[in-house]
């Protein structure tokens, strides 16, 4: 699920044991845009922490942490705190909006709206 290292436009933060439905969505949404990204995992038990750390590693300054029950997209700059995006309990296609959100963010393209 991972594509190039050299500039990773987010690091997703798998907060499962394992990779699931949810962080797989999320990088068909990064990969349909065309941005590289990898994944890794956290310690963390907040993914709105493990976000911001993600985007503070990442090389274009966007993280994702993905729990069972929710998805954060957190941008360097912004406060720990306030996320652009947290959703509860999303959907595939919502996971997928985040990946493509991701991307677009990194690319400085107009956002999705995140249906939730």
């Amino acid at each position: 699920m991972s594509s190039g290292e050299e500039s990773p436009v987010a690091i997703i933060v798998s907060l499962l044991a394992e990779e699931s439905l949810l962080s797989e969505q999320i990088g068909y949404g990064i990969e349909e845009e065309g941005v590289p990204f990898r994944t890794h995992a956290s310690h963390e038990d907040d993914p709105t922490v493990a976000a911001h750390e993600a985007a503070c590693d990442s090389a274009l300054r966007i993280g994702v942490g993905i729990m069972e029950e929710k998805i954060v997209l957190h941008h360097q700059r912004l406060p720990r705190n306030e996320p652009l995006f947290a959703v509860v309990d999303p959907s595939k296609s919502v996971a997928r909006a985040i990946g493509t959100n991701a991307a677009r963010l990194a690319k400085r393209t107009p956002l999705k709206p995140i249906e939730t």
